[in-house]
């Protein structure tokens, strides 16, 4: 019987974790922050280099500044539209929009992972 020269040590119990990367915040692309919109949707649009997780999704969050109206979707894709219905009527409101890389936990919720981007414009629908 040949013994190997190569072994695995066997494990103590005592080993470290060794924490995974933080994934980089995807990249806020549109609408350019600050940007004032009269239209009647928006398309939220952002990149990411290093592509989604097998588990991983973009969880796009909206706060209406103005009339405290908030909102959050989940995407694969680096596009979200909305429409002017989120703000409920034709006056120019702020609005805040974050977009991260999110899991969803044993509860059934949506947990980002690593960064958030966060960007904001002023909208007329």
């Amino acid at each position: 019987v040949s013994q190997s020269r190569y072994t695995r040590p066997t494990p103590s119990g005592l080993e470290t974790a060794i924490p995974l990367p933080t994934p980089f915040a995807p990249h806020v692309i549109a609408p350019v922050k600050g940007s004032i919109l009269n239209t009647p949707t928006v398309a939220l649009q952002w990149s990411h280099s290093i592509g989604l997780g097998i588990n991983e999704i973009y969880l796009v969050q909206l706060q209406d500044t103005t009339n405290g109206n908030t909102s959050a979707s989940v995407t694969r894709d680096t596009r979200l539209v909305v429409s002017a219905d989120f703000m409920g009527d034709g006056q120019l409101h702020d609005i805040q929009w974050s977009v991260a890389i999110a899991r969803r936990n044993s509860d059934g919720r949506y947990e980002t992972i690593g960064a958030i981007q966060i960007s904001t414009f002023k909208w007329q629908g």
